[in-house]
């Protein structure tokens, strides 16, 4: 059965050296831009690919199969197994969408991960503020190494802080 974690232990941050040859983070990570101002809409200068003004925040919830990775001071990154397979089934507290997982394919691996957005300092040491519009990066490394260094899931919301 798949399990839940509030507040996970991701291992060494990128600060800390836990990125992948291409310099990405191996944790779940949310980059925050805030992009107000009309001029900041076009910048991107908060985002992973400026290095970001601050670090990668790790999630606060993480539900169904995970590994983890740690690097050595070598530069050595070192993945743990392969988790059982869940196959679409989350673990307790987790929010399946409407409708379910059955319009995703089963690679018999699958998670949730969640970031709280009143976290404090969340968007780069700062609190959201109220009526500000940022851009939230999310970036999640599948955690194989080969070839360049693995694959990263990443998308990209519009938030507007209430």
């Amino acid at each position: 059965m798949a399990a839940s974690v509030n507040s996970p232990q991701v291992g060494a941050t990128e600060a800390q050296g836990g990125t992948d040859p291409a310099n990405r983070p191996v944790f779940p990570a949310l980059f925050c831009t805030d992009i107000t101002a009309p001029a900041d809409h076009l910048s991107n200068a908060g985002d992973w690919q400026i290095n970001g003004i601050g670090h990668g925040v790790p999630p606060d919830f993480v539900s169904g199969t995970w590994k983890s990775a740690t690097k050595s001071a070598a530069g050595v990154i070192t993945v743990d197994g392969d988790p059982t397979k869940n196959n679409l089934i989350l673990g307790p507290g987790s929010e399946y969408p409407h409708g379910g997982l059955t319009a995703f394919k089963n690679e018999g691996y699958n998670s949730e991960v969640r970031w709280n957005l009143n976290k404090p300092g969340l968007c780069n040491g700062a609190d959201l503020i109220s009526g500000h519009i940022y851009r939230m990066q999310f970036m999640i490394h599948d955690g194989d190494q080969n070839n360049s260094g693995g694959d990263v899931g990443q998308s990209c919301a519009i938030v507007v802080a209430p």
